[in-house]
């Protein structure tokens, strides 16, 4: 995006991409654009000299910059630059000031809530009396291309013969999400202990209620007891004569490489890894393709498989292709040429070039159909013809559409009929058969283009974003079907970004955890259980209260000692809040020398507006707030005193799976505190204990097994 001074605001005939639409091919530079432009860019774009995929730069009248610096900051501590991204997704402040009387442009730019730096980012001499008009209009513009990218302005101040007013970061409006919401560490720690609590109350529930049926059988006994319990080689490298190869994994291959290609040692071809950058493969000797001086050139035919890996599920850039070159000199070539030209020799016949390129970004300046197709191209990124990428089934007759970032591996057929002139190129998952239709078709005359000798290769570029261009297997031939690849001997794919999560371990966690949890909490039981064995049957045990952990207990089942569904909600909110703030339910306080329970001080906090400060401090504040504040929030509604205000266990998962947004919490909803509620009850003796126990264990015999 850049921020521009121009003396027009009709814009319709820029171009995005490159140009940040702000010109285009034919404008570009010219004097009687009259603009200038502070550019934030995050593409390289050697067409303009860009120094690199994430810098700002000054321009006058065109996309190459007069001066620019990699993005970042003067920190006025120590004077020290501080690398900044202008993709990571925060808010930055930039200051724009021009001296007239000095004629000096200075940027500068920090993180949004640092104050302006002292030292500029850059500065640059440049009278603009002899470029901007007397009236211009002033605004920013900004491009994606096909990447799904948002540019967006939270706050904007100018003054003419003055600084520009102070802008209050507080009045800001937020920046929305982009992409999948984030794991909540929050969720990640409290589902699997909720889940294990919700089923050790169960489980407690349905061992008391087994106790009290058996019981009576068990009068007579004086005790109870449980019992139970690629490799590559070269002899496998080549195949047929010296005009026809197959590469199973390239480990051992005699390659040329330039730019980033490398190998594996797993063997896996690596054309650009995943930082920014270009590389180039080729078959280390030329080839002939024609018999004999000025003939034609024979038939031959090319089969690789490949794989792209994005970081991003939607996007990737910029490309990759298959390539027939009379030189491996491709040193001045730029990103979005896919590593084979640049904008001076694009469409020249004496490039004699000929390519089958795997695109994954449109280009409206090579009128590039989307940005995931296939194309033949001759001298040229204008592609003789193309096709979105998929394949045509046998069986259905129908076009199946594939994806080219989709990290998977595919196979690629490109057949040459020097006879017909026949440009065949076939697309297909890796595994299945050469479909019998080929994706493309073109009719040309290869005879007029190739050079002899020629090189064979790949080519790959990036752009600014993380992608891995991999070739896995090769094979070629002359006059001839290029030898069959054995897909069981190509090496692996890597994985790119960020490990998936499993959706086997999602749902077995929770559940071997909530089996531990239910197993101990039984074995805890019985010891309790054989303690009421001891005493006499129909007297009076001498006890004063209820046995169980204070805190988990809800109001009315100390009243009344009748659980139901909402007891459990009330026990699991009690859980919410102990996973979350790290406190136990019941918290001592040493001031008052009394004892306060984790939802009073939960509560507290929510009033005073200082909720996320409950969360527990070993997290040190990496969490998402709003998530934490979401738990506590639902914490505190499934922990009121009375039944009727609080959610069912269903409404509970919706809300924690963000299905059903959670009901505004009022003042009037919470003026209580639990513990005056039970004292107002009669519920609380000074003999009352408050034991600091970890379970949620209880020994009533009148608990409700049901849900």
């Amino acid at each position: 995006m850049a921020f521009v001074i121009t003396p027009r605001k009709n814009f319709l005939s820029a171009l995005p991409g490159q140009y940040l639409g702000l010109t285009n091919i034919q404008r570009n530079g010219n004097t009687s654009n009259h603009l200038f432009a502070i550019e934030f860019d995050t593409i390289q774009n050697k067409e303009f000299s860009d120094i690199d995929a994430n810098h700002v730069g000054a321009n006058i009248n065109g996309l190459r910059s007069l001066r620019s610096h990699h993005t970042g900051y003067y920190a006025d501590e120590d004077g020290n630059f501080r690398n900044m991204s202008l993709i990571s997704r925060e808010a930055m402040y930039v200051w724009i000031d021009y001296d007239h009387k000095l004629a000096d442009i200075s940027v500068t730019m920090a993180p949004l809530k640092v104050a302006r730096p002292m030292k500029p980012l850059f500065r640059v001499t440049y009278n603009l009396t002899e470029v901007l008009t007397d009236v211009a209009f002033i605004g920013f513009s900004s491009a994606t291309g096909t990447i799904n990218v948002r540019h967006c302005v939270l706050g904007w101040s100018f003054s003419m013969n003055g600084p520009a007013p102070a802008i209050d970061i507080a009045r800001l409006p937020k920046l929305p999400r982009m992409g999948p919401k984030p794991p909540s560490k929050v969720l990640d720690i409290v589902l699997p202990i909720t889940t294990s609590a919700f089923v050790l109350i169960v489980g407690t529930i349905v061992f008391l209620l087994i106790r009290r049926h058996i019981s009576p059988y068990m009068q007579g006994s004086d005790y109870w007891s449980l019992s139970g319990t690629r490799k590559n080689h070269a002899k496998d490298s080549e195949e047929g004569s010296e005009d026809q190869f197959v590469y199973h994994g390239f480990s051992g291959v005699n390659l040329t490489m330039d730019g980033n290609a490398k190998v594996t040692p797993d063997g896996l071809l690596e054309l650009t890894n995943d930082t920014v950058n270009l590389g180039h493969t080729f078959y280390p000797s030329p080839l002939n393709f024609r018999k004999w001086l000025n003939g034609t050139v024979q038939s031959f035919s090319v089969s690789f498989v490949f794989a792209i890996l994005s970081v991003h599920d939607d996007i990737s850039a910029d490309g990759m292709a298959f390539f027939v070159s009379p030189t491996k000199n491709l040193s001045n070539t730029w990103a979005q040429y896919i590593g084979l030209l640049n904008s001076e020799n694009d469409g020249n016949t004496s490039n004699h070039m000929f390519a089958v390129e795997l695109d994954t970004i449109q280009n409206n300046e090579f009128r590039d159909i989307d940005n995931n197709h296939i194309g033949i191209n001759i001298n040229s990124l204008h592609s003789l013809q193309a096709h979105h990428t998929g394949y045509y089934d046998d069986q259905s007759k129908s076009l199946k559409n594939l994806t080219l970032f989709s990290d998977k591996a595919m196979q690629v057929w490109v057949n040459y009929n020097g006879d017909a002139s026949q440009i065949n190129v076939t697309l297909a998952p890796v595994g299945t058969p050469k479909p019998k239709r080929p994706l493309l078709s073109a009719p040309y005359n290869l005879s007029g283009i190739l050079k002899d000798p020629s090189y064979i290769g790949f080519s790959a570029t990036t752009g600014a974003i993380s992608t891995q261009h991999c070739v896995l297997g090769w094979s070629f031939a002359m006059n001839g079907p290029a030898p069959a690849i054995d897909i069981s001997k190509l090496p692996k794919l890597p994985r790119i970004g960020p490990k998936p999560h499993s959706k086997v371990m999602e749902i077995t966690l929770p559940i071997v955890t909530a089996a531990f949890v239910l197993i101990i909490g039984l074995v805890m039981s019985l010891p309790v259980y054989r303690r009421l064995r001891l005493y006499d049957h129909g007297t009076d045990p001498q006890t004063t209260h209820m046995v169980g952990t204070m805190g988990y207990l809800s109001p009315e089942f100390v009243h009344t000692g009748k659980a139901s569904t909402l007891t459990d909600v009330f026990a699991f909110s009690i859980f919410l809040l102990e996973v979350t703030c790290a406190q136990r339910p019941v918290k001592q306080n040493p001031l008052q020398g009394n004892q306060n329970t984790l939802v009073d001080w939960v509560l507290d906090h929510w009033h005073n507006g200082l909720l996320s400060e409950t969360v527990d401090t070993r997290l040190q504040g990496d969490f998402n707030a709003d998530e934490a504040c979401l738990v506590l929030k639902l914490g505190l509604l499934c922990s009121h005193p009375f039944t009727s205000a609080r959610p069912s266990m269903h409404q509970v998962m919706q809300y924690l799976d963000a299905s059903m947004p959670l009901p505004e919490l009022t003042e009037t909803h919470f003026s209580f505190t639990m513990r005056a509620l039970v004292q107002n009850k009669g519920l609380e003796s000074r003999n009352m204990l408050y034991p600091e126990l970890t379970t949620s264990i209880g020994t009533f015999s009148s608990l409700s097994g049901g849900r």
